[in-house]
């Protein structure tokens, strides 16, 4: 009974391994045999199935126990190192100031030791009598040719502008992302300046800001003047102690400016100055040649449409008057018509300031002589005669009728 129980067990253990052989060859035909095969060589593998590849195939014992496959990670590619950016070219900065190299004694003191003082003869300059204060410098050897009242404070009117002018200049020269060529909007701020003497810049208008320096250089315009002290500061009412500032730094020990163009404020104030302080100002201008170039400029124009053409106010630029090349004319009641000059002939650089000239034709009509005195001081001129008066013939009181004697009749040749 014994014997018959263990050959039937023997049986029953082979038939349950036989069992679970064709459980798991089933299993991994289904599920992992198949994986990666050729359709034609499908029927091979059913037929001919490797038990070693079966159990070595992935993710088998996984799906045998139903433990969930982990996907492997991709193979990534190396990471590839980053290559430094190029450097960016730097812009160029652009530098308005230039070295005075004609004058080997820039900025230095004025020598007065030969200088002729109060009116001068009139076989030099006749009229001199006219101007309030005035002085003429040789620049180039430092030596005052001719002074009157030179340290007297008076307005500066429209003069101021030449400090406006600087300060704004040096304000460029500090800053790397502003330049001539920069595009700004004409703030509200502009409109506070009484419309006269203007360009009528109008808030939000867009200019270069070399059409605003133009303005304020050829046409004296007020509000372009408000308008580059508004670009060198947020708050006007700070412009003046800048002006007065750099004016201390200059050795303008006359001069007291209020705001950036030279007008009359409203409570009675003005700038001050003196024609030696004006001459001092003028020549630190020399230093910024495209100043110079449109101090010189006789026309210009601003807006591309409906132009506004306006003329140099400096009458004394022009071709009949060779070498003069600025500056800055003006006019208030309290300064009278005045003018900063400046002229250049055979390398000889002259500047004079004259103020307090009842009428611009007179003042012009003097400095236009000044100038060419200055050039040649030993030269005197002979003063022009007066024509004689013609003696006034006294009427009988009779009214005549006028007698005109016939035409004459002209043949044609």
């Amino acid at each position: 009974m014994k014997e018959n129980l263990q050959k039937h067990s023997r049986w029953l253990l082979l038939a349950v391994v036989m069992i679970f052989i064709h459980i798991v060859v089933a299993l991994a035909i289904r599920g992992c045999g198949t994986t990666g095969t050729d359709p034609q060589s499908q029927g091979d593998q059913k037929d001919s199935v490797n038990v070693e590849q079966i159990e070595s195939s992935p993710g088998f014992w996984e799906r045998l126990f139903g433990k969930k496959e982990t996907p492997k990670k991709p193979e990534t590619a190396p990471e590839k190192q980053e290559q430094p950016k190029p450097e960016e070219p730097k812009k160029e900065v652009i530098t308005y100031h230039r070295t005075c190299k004609e004058l080997p004694q820039f900025g230095k003191p004025f020598d007065f030791s030969k200088a002729r003082h109060g009116e001068l003869p009139a076989y030099f300059v006749p009229g001199s009598k006219n101007a309030k204060s005035a002085i003429v410098v040789d620049l180039t050897t430092r030596k005052v040719l001719w002074e009157k009242n030179c340290r007297l404070k008076t307005g500066t009117a429209s003069m101021a502008k030449l400090m406006t002018l600087l300060l704004f200049m040096e304000h460029l020269d500090s800053k790397e992302d502003i330049t001539l060529d920069t595009v700004v909007t004409v703030p509200k701020g502009v409109m506070r300046v009484p419309r006269s003497g203007v360009v009528y810049l109008a808030p939000g208008e867009q200019f270069k800001y070399s059409d605003i320096v133009k303005a304020a250089s050829i046409k004296s315009a007020n509000d372009a003047a408000e308008m580059l002290a508004l670009g060198v500061v947020d708050d006007i009412s700070k412009f003046p102690e800048i002006m007065n500032n750099k004016a201390a730094i200059l050795g303008m020990t006359s001069t007291n400016f209020v705001n950036a163009h030279g007008l009359t404020e409203k409570n009675g104030s003005y700038s001050t100055s003196s024609a030696l302080d004006m001459v001092i100002l003028g020549e630190r201008l020399l230093e910024y040649p495209v100043l110079m170039s449109y101090f010189s400029t006789q026309q210009a124009s601003l807006r591309e449409q409906k132009p506004l053409i306006y003329t140099n106010t400096n009458k004394l630029v022009n071709p009949r008057y060779p070498g003069v090349d600025g500056m800055k004319t003006g006019f208030t009641r309290a300064a009278g018509f005045c003018l900063v000059f400046s002229a250049k002939r055979d390398g000889k650089r002259i500047m004079g300031c004259v103020t307090g000239f009842k009428s611009r034709v007179d003042r012009d009509r003097f400095c236009r002589k000044l100038v060419d005195w200055a050039f040649n001081p030993d030269k005197k001129i002979t003063p022009a005669k007066s024509s004689p008066k013609k003696t006034a013939v006294k009427s009988s009181g009779r009214k005549t009728k006028k007698q005109t004697a016939p035409a004459k009749s002209r043949k044609r040749r």
